[in-house]
């Protein structure tokens, strides 16, 4: 599919953020309680002309959406369905597109502690971000502007984050194409690569990282190494600054266009109130590079 087609159906995700928005702003304290009753006329009618600005947006220059494949948007991915045990995550992440020179555009809906929607660029070639553009729903609504400026809110932040994301999509040559989510280790064409992690421990015993302020986790730092055919090469290296209790692989896309795969890994750490699953994205040229 083009990746025009991406402004008809990255909405789909946008209007679901904004109707959870929308029932988020209830607040318990008095004051902002006899505000929201002033304004909510207000609000309504902001959200209504949100919406129909969207869905005006989804037909404009463009052929009929029914016409679209009804697959053409990517499913959420679940990292956890090769895994034997089960983490808690906050992380809504779809996998929108590819390049032939290793990008991958993808969004994630980040629902902890607030919520946040974000566009990403990634080369999975140096493993660096290309560009990115965000929005903190919490930090919104908190924000002395949040009603004054709901319209604006609705109506054209969304259609300036889709059409910035198609755009930049198209300068980078990223086609609309979906790839699959599989279990390692990685199988393409007659290459099989395994991916290793190696898990640097801290050496501090456990009162001293309380007085570090961790909760249980050891892991200072990690390598991701991948061997093929017993040859091997490091291609990622991290450190924490707060210990992970632990880290594991998730699983790969492959690039539809080279020999190039795309590997989750999962990290896992206590937090002040519950563990969360955090995750980093690693590039990996499967026949290039091993020793």
């Amino acid at each position: 599919m083009n990746i025009n087609n991406l402004r008809y159906k990255l909405p789909v995700i946008t209007l679901i953020i904004l109707m959870m928005f929308v029932l988020a702003m209830t607040d318990c304290s008095p004051q902002k309680a006899e505000a929201q009753a002033a304004g909510t006329n207000t609000q309504t009618a902001a959200m209504d002309a949100g919406i129909a600005e969207l869905n005006t947006q989804l037909t404009t220059d463009s052929e009929d959406i029914h016409n679209q494949p009804a697959n053409a948007e990517p499913q959420p991915v679940d990292y956890f369905t090769y895994l034997d045990f089960e983490r808690k995550t906050y992380s809504d992440i779809r996998i929108w597109g590819w390049s032939p020179d290793g990008k991958v555009a993808y969004s994630d809906f980040l629902r902890h502690e607030g919520e946040r929607f974000s566009v990403f660029i990634f080369d999975t070639v140096n493993d660096k971000i290309v560009w990115y553009k965000s929005l903190d729903l919490l930090a919104y609504y908190l924000s002395v502007d949040y009603d004054e400026d709901f319209n604006v809110f609705n109506s054209n932040f969304y259609l300036d984050c889709i059409d910035d994301f198609i755009n930049k999509c198209m300068q980078n040559g990223i086609e609309f194409i979906h790839t699959e989510f599989m279990n390692i280790p990685i199988r393409h064409n007659s290459e099989i690569v395994n991916i290793i992690l190696e898990k640097n421990e801290t050496t501090l015993n456990n009162n001293e990282l309380e007085d570090l302020g961790q909760y249980g986790g050891r892991i200072e730092s990690y390598k991701v190494i991948a061997e093929n055919r017993g040859r091997r090469k490091t291609i990622d290296e991290k450190a924490f600054q707060i210990y992970a209790n632990d880290v594991f692989v998730c699983g790969y896309f492959v690039s539809p266009f080279e020999d190039r795969a795309l590997i989750v890994i999962g990290e896992f750490a206590h937090g002040w109130e519950e563990s969360v699953v955090t995750y980093s994205l690693v590039g990996c040229h499967l026949s290039i590079g091993f020793r």
